[in-house]
């Protein structure tokens, strides 16, 4: 009898959140608008690079080399490098008069210590825009012109003014599961980023889905508190049935708003990515655990929010007191640095295993590096027995506030209160 009432608040907690205006805009709305603001800025911004990199062209475009140490080919200068016209100049003061007037865009000059230390110097007026000045790297790819031509067969320049793109090693790493060397899943850049990237999607979404169904529990709270419902719903359930049973549902509704942001962006960019040549693999692994860390974060807070919100005496004081401990899930995300370096290392083991910053800090591990199996289980075991502690604390804080109006108590109060309840 009891297990039927906690479903059917759960049942009503649910439809009443997903029927809600703010959950509706918050869930369609907000992602739509977003899209269409990417979408005009992505149009607009393109449009601009386009008109300023046209522009760039007008005016002077050869560059000028002033050759003081001597070492230069002529030759490999007799047509354009890279798009770029060199003119070799016979002094200092021609190649700035000709920066100045504007009969050169810059005037590159080759010391005659080169040699030795290997540094160039290089005149330009001061850029009004980042197409106004042709890259360094072409700078130097038509100085390697000049110091290579006559010296090398001609595929041999051009392998040192043009490396081939990842002509780098090809990288073997060794595997402790299989004890040999296989070839490093090194990939494009775009798979390195998206590997990341996906998990780290994952991880907004999961903090604005935990802070959102959280917020409409603790929302839901203050109001049927201030309202006097609470009064008649203990009165033929339980609190530990009223607790789980908002716990449940609006865990449901946050559920179903991942599911429609999966759909809206996620399908879209799974289509897209799928027709890239170099498309990134998303392991099976991301997902579960993305819907089982979401699960347990949001009980956790969930929980939290019952607990230390139902003490409030309104929406104001409820928020104040649960702020400071909701903002530990952000945590991970502040550390983005040390996770970056060391994934495995021991301050990211510790923020994936403590219980109010492992939904985030798991989520993030797993998508910047290879997390051993007893590693997510250290995690999912922490979640559970925060969850455990959690509910046992907020259930006692639940019964106690939510009949309780007027002054907010302190903290000396509420813990005698645990301690004697």
């Amino acid at each position: 009898m009891r297990r039927s009432r906690m479903w059917v608040i759960a049942r009503h907690e649910w439809k009443a959140t997903v029927l809600r205006r703010e959950f509706l805009l918050m869930t369609v709305g907000l992602p739509l608008f977003i899209g269409l603001i990417v979408f005009l800025t992505t149009v607009v911004g393109t449009l601009a690079v386009a008109k300023a990199a046209r522009n760039a062209g007008h005016g002077a475009t050869a560059v000028g080399i002033y050759d003081q140490a001597h070492i230069l080919s002529p030759a490999a200068y007799s047509a354009p490098i890279d798009g770029v016209t060199y003119r070799l100049v016979g002094s200092l003061q021609a190649g700035e008069q000709g920066v100045s007037n504007g009969s050169l865009k810059a005037l590159l000059v080759v010391p005659s210590d080169y040699p030795k230390s290997g540094r160039t110097e290089l005149y330009r007026k001061p850029a009004a825009g980042i197409f106004d000045n042709t890259n360094n790297w072409q700078y130097d790819n038509g100085l390697r012109a000049g110091l290579t031509k006559n010296l090398l067969p001609a595929a041999m320049v051009e392998r040192v003014v043009h490396p081939e793109p990842g002509s780098g090693p090809i990288v073997y790493e060794w595997s402790s599961s299989r004890r040999l060397f296989t070839p490093a899943g090194a990939g494009s850049a775009v798979k390195e980023i998206a590997k990341f990237a996906i998990p780290y999607a994952f991880s907004m979404l999961l903090l604005v889905s935990i802070f959102t169904g959280t917020g409409y529990l603790l929302y839901g709270l203050v109001e049927e508190k201030e309202n006097r419902v609470m009064e008649i719903l203990l009165s033929s359930v339980s609190h530990e049935d009223l607790l789980r049973g908002k716990l449940i549902g609006l865990g449901a509704a946050g559920l179903t708003q991942l599911a429609v942001w999966a759909l809206l962006g996620g399908v879209p960019a799974a289509i897209a990515l799928s027709l890239a040549p170099s498309a990134p693999h998303i392991p099976p692994l991301t997902l579960v655990m993305a819907v089982v860390l979401f699960l347990l974060g949001f009980t956790l807070y969930g929980a939290i929010m019952a607990g230390v919100g139902s003490m409030g005496t309104s929406w104001r004081e409820s928020q104040q007191a649960t702020a400071g401990l909701t903002m530990c899930a952000v945590v991970p995300l502040m550390m983005m640095a040390v996770f970056m370096a060391e994934p495995n290392g021991v301050i990211a083991r510790s923020l994936s295993w403590f219980p109010l910053t492992a939904p985030i800090g798991m989520m993030l591990r797993i998508g910047l590096g290879t997390v051993a199996w007893w590693d997510i289980a250290i995690s999912i075991a922490s979640l559970a027995l925060g969850i455990w502690i959690v509910l046992k604390i907020s259930a006692k804080l639940f019964r106690l506030g939510l009949l309780l109006y007027g002054k907010a108590p302190s903290a000396g109060e509420i813990w005698r209160w645990l301690v004697t309840a």
